[in-house]
């Protein structure tokens, strides 16, 4: 690694604390999300946008860092 390069954790950790729910997604939310959306259960749903980001589009101002 070098000198320069930010800390893993702590790049993690900005990463976490931008979030509302202050935590990372996982694949099998996004997952759950999509299988929804294909099922009949979502036959209403049509034409939308949806966003599945811990509430991160809503909050974010950029990097806490400059």
């Amino acid at each position: 690694m070098l000198p320069s390069s930010p800390d893993p954790a702590a790049v993690y950790q900005e990463c976490v604390d931008m979030h509302l729910v202050k935590r990372i997604g996982t694949a099998e939310e996004v997952g759950e999300l999509c299988a929804y959306l294909a099922s009949d259960k979502a036959s209403f749903f049509t034409g939308q946008a949806v966003r599945i980001d811990g509430g991160l589009g809503i909050t974010i101002a950029g990097s806490k860092k400059e």
